[in-house]
């Protein structure tokens, strides 16, 4: 009860001291996870359904090798990032495109360095989250739309869209709360989120165990 009641200090005063520093990161951490989730989620909804264009054998030439061409770009995006950690995407992005293009493609804010990583990782997953909602509707609805004289697009918006977003709606969930505790890899391109804020504590207090406690698990990491 005496280290539980030492631990519960040490908190008061840390908090006492260092709130709006961890308010600050807090509002940081639930900004760039709501911002790169609603972007992620925009750009697995545009890959999902170019991903389920239909493609016959007596379709057009051109459309046939676009579609082909698409497909490929979308599958080696989706491998790629998903198939990479996020912090070697962050270092790449924000470090070596820099240093590759001669500072063509330099992030002078950390901002839009940040959501763009955590915004193309998430609609990498997002992608086939969609491109699986879209397939688990029953073909009969498409066939259906068809014989009714409406086009895909029609079709898609109207007959397959709502139903695979009410389908997907749990996994746009789950992402936000993994891009929740995906901030702090974006610390090591300078990102004032909160588990720097709480590194700061630490060593400015030199308490290295007990300012950890105050990085409210529930809410970020």
């Amino acid at each position: 009860m005496d280290k539980l009641a030492k631990l519960m200090q040490d908190i008061g005063i840390l908090w006492e001291k260092y709130r709006l520093m961890y308010l600050n990161g807090m509002l940081n951490t639930l900004g760039l996870a709501l911002a790169a989730t609603a972007i992620g989620c925009i750009i697995g909804l545009l890959c999902g359904i170019l991903n389920t264009i239909p493609c016959a054998k007596n379709d057009p030439l051109p459309k046939r090798i676009l579609l082909k061409i698409l497909r490929v770009i979308i599958r080696i995006y989706v491998e790629v990032f998903r198939g990479t950690p996020m912090m070697l995407q962050a270092v790449f992005i924000f470090y070596a495109l820099p240093y590759f293009t001669d500072n063509a493609l330099r992030f002078d804010n950390i901002w839009a360095a940040s959501i763009l990583i955590v915004s193309i990782n998430t609609g990498a997953y997002m992608a086939e989250s969609v491109r699986g909602g879209i397939i688990s509707i029953d073909p009969g609805q498409t066939e259906g739309a068809k014989a009714i004289g409406m086009t895909h697009f029609q079709t898609m918006t109207s007959v397959i869209l709502p139903q695979a977003i009410r389908n997907i709606l749990p996994q746009i969930g789950n992402n936000y709360i993994i891009n929740v505790r995906t901030p702090p890899l974006c610390s090591s391109s300078a990102l004032r989120s909160s588990s720097p804020r709480t590194a700061i504590s630490s060593a400015s207090t030199i308490n290295i165990s007990r300012p950890p406690s105050l990085k409210w698990q529930a809410i970020w990491p």
